[in-house]
């Protein structure tokens, strides 16, 4: 009676180190293929993430220059409105004062996070 059970026991053991040596092949294989598929698709993504970074410093230096244009036309424009400026009250000025310095202070803001960005 021994020796079936001894028999059963060896199948059952057999068996069970055949399913772990099948995982383990299985696992290989998907590792080797997990290292195909990267090696695949490495470069094009190495490509689209160039290309987005090129775009992006092409966006920045566009949105610069759009600054800078509109830095000349706001200074042009507040030279042209200067003298009726000057005849506003002293509490209309001060308004106005700030809200220029508001609008300096924001559009400095904003390059310097696209200066940042870049």
């Amino acid at each position: 009676m021994t020796t079936v059970l001894d028999s059963a026991k060896g199948v059952a053991e057999d068996i069970f180190y055949v399913g772990i040596g099948v995982g383990v092949i299985a696992f290989q294989k998907a590792q080797v293929k997990r290292q195909e598929l990267k090696g695949k698709f490495s470069k094009p993504i190495e490509d689209v993430e160039k290309q987005r970074d090129e775009i992006k410093v092409k966006l920045i230096d566009n949105v610069l220059r759009l600054d800078d244009s509109l830095d000349k036309a706001i200074e042009g424009v507040g030279t042209f409105f200067e003298p009726v400026e000057q005849k506003l009250p002293e509490s209309l000025r001060d308004v106005v004062t700030k809200a220029k310095g508001f609008s300096k202070d924001s559009r400095y803001q904003l390059r310097q996070i696209l200066v940042s960005a870049k």
